[in-house]
C-alpha cells in the first residue's frame, strides 16, 4: 500500500489512507476466505489491512510500542475467535 496518511480530527495522521480505503471495502471474497481457518493468506490480508488501523487507534489512546502491538494482537484474537459467528 502507498504510505499516504489520512489526518485525524486533531490534524495528526491516524492511519495510511490506502488502509482506510481498503477497510471501507472489505470484499465479500475476503470474508468468505476467512471462513477457512487454513487460508493463511486471507488472515495475512486482514492483518495487513486492519493491523495498521488498529495500531493507529491504539496509539491515539496512548498505547505505544509493545503495548500497541499487544492491543492489535488482542483485538485480532477476538476476531479470530468470534469470526464464525459473524454474518455479512
Amino acid at each position: 500500500y502507498p504510505v499516504a496518511h489520512a489526518p485525524g480530527s486533531d490534524g495528526h495522521d491516524t492511519a495510511p489512507r490506502a488502509t482506510l480505503e481498503a477497510m471501507a471495502h472489505t470484499s465479500a471474497t475476503l470474508l468468505a476466505r476467512l471462513r477457512d481457518p487454513a487460508d493463511g493468506g486471507a488472515w495475512a490480508t486482514l492483518l495487513a489491512v486492519y493491523g495498521p488501523l488498529l495500531r493507529a487507534w491504539g496509539e491515539r489512546l496512548g498505547a505505544r510500542g509493545a503495548d500497541a502491538d499487544d492491543l492489535v494482537q488482542d483485538v485480532l484474537a477476538v476476531v479470530v475467535r468470534r469470526f464464525p459467528e459473524f454474518v455479512h
